[in-house]
Parts: structure tokens; C-alpha cells; sequence
């Protein structure tokens, strides 16, 4: 059930974006996207790869990579080919700056890089920022900025974060005084939001989760139920949204704001302990699948519905045409390039499993 809610947020920030009416879901659902990651990487670091740096990577590597450069390479030519692109996203500006080709090629760097759209990723303790620009940087895959936090985050999962329960607390502690400075001193959501700084606490929140689920045994309902659960679950979040919508008067609720986040560990804690008809499975793990790629096209799925619409490039129209437009590319992508990858990814877990195996016989 993981997967449809993952599928659901995804789709939550394409209406955000592709409408610019809906405030806050984007960022709400990024934040649930966080936890759920956090939990997850911490998951396969004990269970699966051990800590063991190169072979984690090369699977987050074949993961992450082959869909973003499929994207990359079309983002590229519908700018080089088509000169409204600009006119469609600030980012698409086609001119290279500093900093811009290393964050379109390897993803990561857009978390230490700066402009009018994303936050300085250290703004929160000085203004001056070699790499923050008062302007729009060149990013094809728009959305890959908050990409860039993962994998930054990823690798904080895996040297200090995910390593037992006390660093995962020691994390969250560290990110609450975050948070509570930039709360105190700056009042700003956009500091609180983007910098990968700020994407530690979710993520370390989801990563302490890992450790609380061992205790909660496997719940195997009939789909029934598994659905009703899933809806509460997503009803939940979209009250609390709402009601942070209505209660920030311009500004970040803070109290609605963190409690996404622990709204997001509930989530995931609970859907991942259900278990249902291995048919209705197969059938979610192809939205889940969906997600990601999904999420790296949506402006290429909103440019195209605002090519045949016309008008105003963002609104309710363009959301509902590009909205399937990009769920067509997801579709596209996942069989073109994430299908034939399986083989390669499930080798290389269980080559790591392998290693742990023979390490354990050995001791």
C-alpha cells in the first residue's frame, strides 16, 4: 500500500505546480516523501547492504540515474527545439551558470546550489553564498533540486543517521535546533523547506522508524480493508494540510507543519505492516514504481497540455491534461528504462546479501 501513497503524493505535488493554486500540498507531500525515503534507505542499510558503501550506491545509482537522464535528454531537446519553452518555466533559461551543467549531470549538487527558486541551502546562518544567484539557474529536470537533497541526505543516512537508534535520535535532535533558529531568528518557511539541513529532520525521523517497526507484527487484511486504511491514512494528511492552509495567514504554521511529518511516520509504519492479495500488490508496486518518474516530468507533461491548450501556463486545465500526460511518460519510462534494470538491481542485492551471509558464517 506504500506504493499508491507514494503514487498519491507525486501526484499532489504535479497539482501543485502544474495549477500554482493549491498552496502548500507540494511541500507537504515532499516532506512525507522524506520520511518515507528515510525509512526505507535505513531499512535496506541494515537489512539488505550492511553499510556497505559501494554496493548501496550502485543500486541508488541504477535507481535514481537511468529515468533522470531518459528525462535529462528529453528536457534538453524540447528546449533546444522548442523556443516557448522558456516562456513555460523560469529554469529553462538555456543559458549555463556556473555550478548548473554539474547539477544537471550528477543531481546532487543542486542541493548546494542557489537561486531565485530554491532557497540558499546555508542562508539560515549567512547571506553571503559563493553559489547562490539573484536569478534563475538552468535546470532541465525542474524538480530535481529536492532530488539532489535526497541523495545528500542519502549519504547522511548512511555515515551517520541510519546507524543505530541513539545517532537517529541524536539527528533529530540536531535538526530541531534547526528548525527551532530558523524559526525564532528568520521565520522563514523557505529556510525551513529547502535546504537539505532542513530535509534532516524528516528524514531522520523516518530513519528512527525503522527501528520502532520491528516491534508491530504484519497485518494481513482483505484489500477491503487494506484500501480503508490507505484512505484514512491519506485523509488524515489532506485535513491536516487544509487546516494548515486556512491557519497560516501568510506565514508557516509551525505546529501543522511538523505534524505532517509525524503524520507521514504513522503512514508509513502502519501500510507497510499490511500485507493483501499478492495480485492487488503487483498491481500497487506499479504505482509505487510510477512515482518517481512521474515526478521528474510533470513541467514536460504540463508544457506539452499548455503547447495544445494555450493561455495561461498554469491553472486547473493544464494540470488535468498534463497530469496524464505525465503519468503516459511515467508509463513510458518504466518500461523502457526502469523494467529492464530489475535484473542488474536484484543482483547486486543479492550479492550483498551473499557477502553478509558468508561475514556472519565467518564470525
Amino acid at each position: 500500500m506504500l506504493g499508491l501513497i507514494r503514487f498519491f503524493l507525486a501526484s499532489c505535488v504535479i497539482a501543485f505546480h502544474l495549477t500554482a493554486r493549491i498552496p502548500a500540498l507540494g511541500n507537504f507531500a515532499v516532506n512525507c516523501f522524506y520520511v518515507i525515503s528515510g525509512f526505507l534507505i535505513t531499512y535496506i542499510l541494515h537489512e539488505t547492504y550492511k553499510f556497505n558503501f559501494s554496493m548501496f550506491w550502485k543500486n541508488r545509482i541504477l535507481r535514481l540515474f537511468p529515468a533522470y537522464i531518459f528525462f535529462l535528454v528529453m528536457g534538453f531537446l524540447i528546449i533546444r527545439l522548442i523556443p516557448s519553452a522558456k516562456e513555460f518555466h523560469s529554469n529553462w533559461t538555456g543559458n549555463f551558470l556556473p555550478g548548473d551543467l554539474l547539477g544537471n549531470l550528477l543531481i546532487f549538487p543542486w542541493a548546494f546550489l542557489s537561486d531565485n527558486a530554491v532557497a540558499n541551502p546555508f542562508g539560515a546562518f549567512s547571506s553571503i553564498y559563493h553559489f547562490a544567484i539573484d536569478g534563475n539557474r538552468f535546470r532541465i529536470v525542474t524538480s530535481s533540486w529536492s532530488v539532489g537533497v535526497e541523495i545528500t541526505c542519502y549519504f547522511l543516512l548512511w555515515l551517520f543517521i541510519a546507524r543505530n537508534k541513539f545517532t537517529a535520535i541524536t539527528s533529530i535532535l540536531l535538526s530541531l535546533l534547526y528548525h527551532a533558529y530558523v524559526y525564532v531568528v528568520h521565520h522563514s518557511f523557505d529556510m525551513a523547506y529547502f535546504p537539505f539541513l532542513a530535509a534532516t529532520l524528516p528524514f531522520s525521523m523516518g530513519s528512527l522508524g525503522y527501528f520502532a517497526h520491528r516491534k508491530f507484527k504484519a497485518m494481513y487484511l482483505s484489500p477491503h480493508k487494506a484500501f480503508l486504511i490507505t484512505f484514512i491514512c491519506i485523509g488524515i494528511f489532506i485535513t491536516n494540510w487544509h487546516l494548515y492552509t486556512i491557519n497560516a495567514l501568510g506565514q508557516y504554521n509551525i505546529i501543522l507543519y511538523y505534524t505532517n511529518n509525524v503524520i507521514a511516520l504513522f503512514t508509513t509504519l502502519v501500510l507497510l505492516k499490511i500485507k493483501t492479495n499478492i495480485h492487488l500488490e503487483k498491481i500497487l508496486k506499479w504505482f509505487g514504481d510510477l512515482a518517481y518518474p512521474i515526478f521528474l516530468c510533470q513541467y514536460f507533461g504540463g508544457f506539452l497540455a499548455w503547447l495544445a491548450i494555450g493561455g495561461e501556463n498554469r491553472g486547473l486545465s493544464i494540470f488535468l491534461l498534463g497530469y496524464p500526460i505525465s503519468i503516459a511518460l511515467g508509463i513510458v519510462c518504466v518500461i523502457l528504462i526502469d523494467k529492464p534494470l530489475i535484473k542488474i538491481r536484484a543482483k547486486i542485492r543479492a550479492d550483498a546479501q551473499s557477502k553478509n551471509n558468508q561475514e556472519n558464517s565467518s564470525r
